[in-house]
């Protein structure tokens, strides 16, 4: 089910993406996968996930959903910074789940395929694409001034 909005307790702020129903007898291998991969400065918190319906009301479409966070209480949250310095970060690390970068891209295509426009994932998004590219480019261009093989 596409999710419209999540609000927490603690914000009214909108929250994007989706919602998955696991079935029970894959909750706790779930679990584990999602606690393990989310490690990395995320926590749990149950959330209401509301939806609207063909009137325009706001409804309840799940009264207890999981939900991983980062907050700044996480020892690993970086908090607000210069796009150019999280671009970076990004296009530097490496989580258990893969590169950052990756993570980054495929949020910025889950986005798009929901028409949510998230300027600063856009903007992340083209930043880091631009670094790897250049990353790209540099291999290539150290790859060129290699010695060429002797032919017989």
């Amino acid at each position: 089910m596409n999710l419209e909005k999540v609000y927490t307790p603690e914000q009214t702020d909108r929250t994007w993406g989706m919602v998955y129903y696991v079935p029970e007898h894959l909750v706790p291998e779930t679990l584990a996968y999602l606690d393990h991969r989310e490690k990395g400065g995320y926590s749990r918190h149950t959330v209401t996930v509301w939806n609207i319906d063909a009137e325009g009301e706001e409804i309840v479409v799940v009264p207890e959903a999981l939900l991983y966070i980062a907050t700044e209480e996480n020892e690993e949250y970086l908090g607000p910074d210069d796009l150019k310095i999280i671009a970076e970060q990004i296009h530097q690390s490496h989580g258990p789940s893969g590169p950052n970068v990756e993570y980054l891209l495929n949020l910025a295509t889950a986005l798009e395929g929901l028409s949510v426009v998230d300027q600063h994932v856009i903007d992340l998004a083209s930043l880091v694409t631009e670094m790897s590219n250049k990353a790209v480019q540099e291999i290539n261009e150290d790859k060129s001034n290699l010695p060429t093989p002797l032919q017989d």
